[in-house]
């Protein structure tokens, strides 16, 4: 009954479909390439003969059944009943054909040399295009928006441009992401620092970077060269930068990718090809560095690759090698760190550093609650988050789902080193008791094995064209898949939006016609009125943060007492001030947000 032909074939379409993201937009392709790909599988005698035992039907059915929990969570739309229902269905059809597709793949260990990874003019061409129109449809700080309606990308900005101006992060202005990630927006504040130009150019440089080492370890794992290979690679970055946890764009997981996707290109080269020197572990370590200062939870990738590389030469009983690992990691990570460092000692603000980058974000990030949350709680949340969030974003899980498939065939080294990485990574991204969607966009990298197999397969399919229509036909499959990625992208919301329309910026006109333009933004994120306002803040708490933010709300309450300036805007809620008038009130285009500007009562 199990190895019915009708019914593995149900069995396919159902497991496919528990993949099925909830955009008509995406899902009209997805089912479109579902269905020939079932038709193709249908066609392979490794996948039809299988010989599928009660055993491995039940093996099979737990991972099934994560996919029916992420599929109830990204069809939220719908009845929350019939969404579990037709979730758990599809979970009972889809575990029949899952032993038999993971089998149907030839075993074929190979040792990737990283022989034909070295890249061409035209593939740093083809990067800079997809690292350019990438930001430019999917980022708020695109050049396609008048004006940037996202707080998180305010705050960074205000805090870079402060730092071209003389202001020390942490010491003069408070906020609690890296310090890196605060150069980066100060290098784009040099360039604008009144709009976000520059910032739009810092993401174009990280996104073609990311596109860069993606290719490299494509064409490592898959040994292909060519044009197909850097468009492919492009095209499946647009699609995962189109995901919904990629937000907005401009946050620290988004500047941490290029440095995510170097390192672990290095560690899989040297893992695969059974050949870590210490030349190579340098490098990784800067790599490291780069995004312990930009956010220090992005780190658990590495983590997980660490712990199975000491397992790895312990069991090899290599100790030497070992050794010289660690110590080329860390002479990397200190070539970056002690600069770092001094920088903040040299400016008379380390102990600020320490304890807002460490101590608040490790012990006091907590969204102001006064309960303390559980250990309990912050082990588990993680786990939640992973189903939640793999189920908001179908392209990543799918893409690693592909990846642990073909890495397992080819290299049980490289797979299972990817699996313990994939794990700590969510791990140390969700432990805490906040998690926002952007968190998960940190797996990205991990999501690369699976871009491999869609090469070989269109290397086959156009195998017999010549090159010059090889070309076209990729380029056209590449905007078709682009295009239609667009509909998962949030950003699109912001679309045809006039300037006007933002809070952020209509409220700065009416401040901007005064002289005195003093502002205080109390208990929220700034959403641009100090960038609109061309101003730097000369409070350390310009801005509302998840932690500590009870301190900074009285220290806020009392420099409205102060009446020393001469606005006060809030958000969400009207408040009662002696010695302020409303004199304008706004609404977010894109939320359901208010906000209220106040003005001092001057005699």
């Amino acid at each position: 009954m199990l190895d019915s032909r009708s019914l593995r074939m149900i069995s396919l379409i159902a497991l496919a479909l528990l993949f099925c993201p909830a955009n008509i937009l995406a899902a009209v392709p997805f089912l479109a390439f579902a269905g020939l790909y079932c038709i193709y599988k249908m066609k392979d005698k490794k996948f039809t003969s299988y010989k599928t035992d009660t055993k491995n039907v039940l093996i099979a059915f737990f991972p099934c059944l994560l996919f029916a929990v992420a599929f109830v969570f990204k069809w939220d739309k719908l009845d929350a009943t019939v969404a579990v229902g037709i979730g758990f269905v599809l979970a009972v059809l889809g575990c029949i054909s899952l032993p038999a597709l993971i089998a149907s793949y030839t075993k074929k260990e190979t040792t990737f040399t990283g022989n034909g990874t070295k890249l061409t003019a035209i593939d740093y061409v083809i990067a800079a295009a997809f690292g350019i129109l990438i930001p430019l449809f999917v980022s708020s700080g695109s050049l396609l928006i008048p004006v940037n309606g996202i707080n998180d990308s305010h705050c960074l900005l205000t805090v870079g441009r402060g730092l071209i101006h003389g202001k020390i992060v942490y010491r003069d202005l408070i906020e609690q992401k890296g310090p890196i990630l605060y150069f980066i927006n100060a290098l784009g504040a040099l360039i604008s620092p009144y709009d976000f130009k520059g910032v739009y150019v810092m993401e174009c440089i990280a996104c073609a970077s990311f596109v860069i080492f993606a290719l490299k370890t494509v064409r490592l794992l898959t040994g292909k060269s060519g044009i197909v290979s850097a468009v492919a690679a492009g095209a499946l970055t647009f699609v995962s930068y189109s995901s919904h946890c990629f937000a907005y764009g401009d946050t620290a997981e988004e500047f941490c990718l290029p440095f995510m996707a170097a390192g672990l290109y290095l560690c899989i080269k040297a893992v695969a090809s059974d050949k870590i020197t210490f030349r190579e572990t340098i490098p990784v370590g800067v790599m490291i560095a780069c995004i312990f200062w930009i956010k220090f939870t992005v780190c658990g990738m590495f983590v997980g690759i660490a712990l199975y590389l000491c397992w790895y030469f312990i069991r090899r009983k290599d100790i030497k090698t070992l050794l010289k690992t660690i110590a080329g990691v860390l002479i990397g990570f200190a070539a970056l760190s002690v600069p770092v460092v001094l920088f903040f000692v040299i400016n008379k603000a380390l102990p600020e550093m320490i304890d807002i980058y460490f101590v608040q974000n490790i012990f006091r990030y907590n969204m102001g609650s006064a309960e303390e949350t559980s250990l309990v709680t912050k082990l588990l949340d993680p786990v939640l988050m992973l189903i939640m969030y793999c189920g908001k974003n179908f392209q990543l899980p799918l893409f690693f789902a592909i990846g642990q498939i073909f890495m397992s065939k080819r290299n049980k080294t490289v797979a299972s080193m990817l699996t313990i990485s994939f794990i700590t990574c969510f791990f140390f991204a969700f432990i805490g008791s906040k998690s926002y969607p952007y968190y998960a966009f940190a797996i990205t990298p991990l999501t690369v094995a699976g871009w491999a197999p869609a090469v070989i397969g269109l290397d086959i399919l156009l195998k017999e064209k010549k090159t010059s229509l090889k070309n076209v036909l990729v380029i056209a499959m590449a905007a078709v898949t682009c295009g239609l990625s667009l509909g998962e992208a949030r950003n699109t919301e912001h679309y045809g939006i006039k300037k006007e329309d933002y809070p952020g910026y209509n409220l700065s006109q009416i401040i901007m016609q005064d002289e005195d333009r003093s502002l205080i933004c109390y208990g929220f994120l700034d959403r641009g009125f100090y960038t609109y306002t061309y101003q730097d803040p000369d409070m350390r708490y310009f801005t509302y943060l998840n932690a500590d933010s009870e301190h900074i709300l009285e220290v806020q309450r009392d420099l409205i007492r102060s009446h020393e300036y001469k606005y006060i805007l809030t958000e969400y809620d009207p408040i009662q001030v002696e010695g302020y008038s409303l004199i304008a009130t706004d609404k977010s285009p894109t939320e359901d947000i208010d906000y209220y500007l106040y003005m001092r009562d001057d005699a």
